[in-house]
């Protein structure tokens, strides 16, 4: 097996990345802004991008024909934990609040709600009755044992009315994001041109550092 130790070395060797930002034609600079506004909006891009992975990894899904075999079943299982990854609690942006999304929508959060329980209980975790096994011995006529034999159950919920409700719960949480996101875009090219030209010519330029490993590879918190 290939080991790959926390510095990114592998076989001893080490694994060079080269990082390139190449700017729109017409952009000579940008400038880094900080805040809330600033916070609002990259954390809506990361919801974004989460997203748009979720609603082109569908389309991929319907593409294979099935959704019986074990790639569609690996499918579905990204998705759902790409998608919920949106309403959990991180370090990184503030989770998306499904109240808010889906306020308004007949049965919205009913079907996230159902979902959900369906990525916490059997998808993520096997902690209800949807997926079970039992530890079974192979008794004879007279019941003496001949063996063991493993018995285990688990629901249907890649069948295609429950791939149309993910698919929609998809759909609409980009949406919201992308309006919310292009309203926070405003806000924030609104401070911007607030601020005076030399304030704005302090902004700092994008840095891009490479993790260290105390930062990826510490336990992260509960």
């Amino acid at each position: 097996m290939t080991k790959i130790d926390q510095h990114g070395r592998r076989g001893g060797r080490e694994n060079p990345h080269k990082l390139v930002v190449r700017l729109p034609p017409g952009v000579e600079r940008l400038g880094v802004m900080s805040g809330p506004r600033a916070k609002r909006v990259t954390d809506l891009y990361l919801h974004e991008n989460a997203l748009v992975f979720c609603q082109r990894a569908m389309e991929e899904l319907r593409k294979l024909g099935t959704f019986e075999s074990i790639t569609a079943e690996a499918m579905i299982y990204g998705i759902v934990a790409r998608y919920f990854s949106c309403f959990g609690k991180n370090n990184a942006s503030a989770p998306l609040k499904p109240e808010k999304i889906f306020r308004g929508v007949e049965s919205g959060l009913e079907g996230f709600q159902y979902w959900k329980a369906l990525r916490d209980k059997a998808i993520i975790h096997n902690e209800s009755q949807n997926t079970a096994l039992f530890a079974c011995v192979i008794l004879s006529k007279n019941d003496s044992v001949q063996g063991t034999y493993m018995l285990e159950t688990s629901g249907i919920f890649h069948d295609k009315p429950h791939l149309q409700l993910l698919h929609e719960l998809i759909e609409h949480t980009l949406k919201y994001v992308r309006d919310r996101a292009a309203e926070a875009k405003e806000t924030l090219k609104a401070e911007a041109t607030a601020m005076s030209a030399d304030d704005r010519r302090k902004l700092p330029n994008p840095v891009f550092k490479a993790p260290e490993t105390a930062d990826m590879f510490s336990p992260r918190a509960a």
